[in-house]
Parts: structure tokens; C-alpha cells; sequence
């Protein structure tokens, strides 16, 4: 089992649209295989900051979801809502779980 974590940052003026499109995002997300589960967070400190984590059974399914058609039509949409470049990282159990 995997760990995605993505941190997106927002334009001010553009905080409720990115929101909802995170939304759609996961809401697809769900349906590929693979995925356990997901959640957004906001910053406390900086509420323009927000991190999506989502669990996935293996490396290979959250993989092919980054790269699928379906992620990258959303990501395309969400691009000039953002500041920042996306920071995407991965994390597994370190106890042998994979």
C-alpha cells in the first residue's frame, strides 16, 4: 500500500475553483483501480495550501492513474488556478508493507 501526497497551492482568487475541481478530481479517482481512499486537507497556518493524500493498494495502480487521460484533463483544468508547481510524493510503510 502507497501514499500520494499532492500539495497544491491556490491563487486567492481562484481558492473556491480549485476546491471543487479537487473535488471532481478525487470523485474520479475513486473509481479507478486501485484506490483505497483519499482526503483533502488545508493549511491551518496558510488556508491557500492544500494537500490531497490518497491511498492506493500499489505503486502501479497510482501510476497509471497520474498518468491516465481522464487525471490529466482535470490537472490541465486546475493548472492556472495554482501559483506553484504541484508537489507530488509518495510514501510506503517502512515495515516491509508494500
Amino acid at each position: 500500500m502507497i501514499k500520494a501526497m499532492i500539495e497544491w497551492r491556490s491563487k486567492a482568487e481562484n481558492k473556491h475553483a480549485l476546491e471543487g475541481m479537487l473535488r471532481d478530481l478525487r470523485s474520479k479517482a475513486m473509481h479507478h483501480q486501485g484506490y483505497i481512499s483519499g482526503e483533502t486537507l488545508v493549511g491551518v497556518d496558510d488556508s491557500s495550501t492544500y494537500m490531497v493524500v490518497s491511498t492506493w493498494t500499489r505503486l502501479e495502480a497510482w501510476k497509471a492513474w497520474e498518468s491516465s487521460r481522464e487525471r490529466q484533463e482535470i490537472v490541465r483544468l486546475i493548472a492556472p488556478n495554482v501559483s506553484e508547481e504541484t508537489s507530488v510524493r509518495i510514501f510506503k510503510h517502512p515495515f516491509g508493507e508494500d
